[in-house]
């Protein structure tokens, strides 16, 4: 007698990385995103954090990492995203793992924190005016850091239907 299959986990990391994949296609294709007032939604950053509250840390770091690497090729300026989402994803997994609950608030913070220091770093590596930090940086913050529920709650839903033990 043949033994059924049980395609659970390939359907859960196809689905978590397809809308990965899907994210960083609207965040890197130039103009397929709106852009109000010129600010920009780092998409990867809510997607990456959301994922990792739902994920062990070894599956949150390699979801970074191909985030991070899709980011790296549509963003050829700064080529650090990868190392960055790895890390993000890896520590956001820890944290909800041993210290914090898994709830939309909580990803609201940490996607606040992670996106605010992003954006720090960026204008100070850049060496942008302060009128670049209130007129791009704040209004980019507060446009990526929307999304930060839809995106929990699309992981929720992934890691709730398909519920799988360990993806490592």
């Amino acid at each position: 007698m043949k033994q059924k299959r049980d395609y659970t986990r390939l359907k859960h990391i196809t689905v978590a990385a397809g809308l990965i994949i899907l994210t960083a296609l609207l965040q890197t294709a130039g103009e397929l995103f709106p852009r109000p007032f010129g600010a920009s939604a780092f998409l990867l950053i809510p997607a990456v954090v959301c994922c990792a509250i739902v994920e062990n840390e070894t599956a949150a770091l390699l979801y970074g990492l191909l985030a991070g690497l899709l980011w790296d090729c549509g963003d050829l300026r700064f080529n650090m995203h990868a190392i960055f989402l790895c890390l993000i994803g890896c520590a956001v997994s820890a944290i909800i793992r041993r210290k914090m609950r898994n709830t939309l608030a909580v990803a609201v913070v940490l996607t606040a924190l992670v996106v605010l220091g992003y954006l720090l770093a960026d204008w100070l590596l850049t060496g942008h005016t302060v009128a670049k930090l209130l007129n791009f940086t704040l209004l980019s913050f507060v446009y990526t850091l929307v999304f930060t529920p839809l995106y929990y709650a699309i992981y929720a839903a992934i890691a709730g239907h398909w519920r799988v033990r360990n993806l490592a």
